[in-house]
């Protein structure tokens, strides 16, 4: 079983897990297609110059029945926060930019995943941190699914 965690930088301290393997965006390509039983990923897209592509590598790499874990800020989250004075425009560019090259919605994500052919699990937005969490599932060929 092959468990990858994702990081834009590798994390500066010691996180390593047993089961779980740790690579850097930039490592991504090592990975083959359909060998990864479960990622999980946090924020890359949002620290990508093309992240649909990066989203489309990442999707390539996960095997049938094979779980994503996928989290990031949502842009219309933020948006409404400081339309309603929630937040300020200091901690909206914090949130915003930081370094991050780009913003998604919940929404946009999950489209993109369910037209690669996975089934969302789980989609959750956050209000209090502005970020969205998704769980999606690589069905089998031929399985029968349900999705929104």
């Amino acid at each position: 079983m092959k468990r990858i965690r994702l990081y834009k930088d590798l994390p500066l301290q010691n996180t390593q897990e047993e089961d779980w393997n740790y690579i850097t965006t930039d490592e991504l390509h090592i990975l083959k297609s359909a060998s990864c039983d479960k990622l999980e990923i946090n924020n890359i897209l949002d620290y990508s110059n093309q992240p649909e592509m990066v989203l489309s590598d990442i999707l390539s790499k996960i095997r049938y029945n094979g779980t994503l874990e996928l989290s990031g800020v949502d842009l219309i989250a933020v948006s409404q926060q400081i339309s309603i004075g929630a937040l300020n425009i200091y901690q909206a560019q914090e949130l915003l930019y930081n370094d991050r090259l780009s913003t998604r919605t919940l929404e946009y994500v999950m489209t993109q995943i369910k037209n690669a052919g996975f089934i969302i699990t789980t989609a959750i937005l956050d209000n209090s941190t502005y970020r969205y969490s998704i769980t999606a599932h690589r069905p089998k060929p031929n399985e029968q699914t349900i999705s929104n």
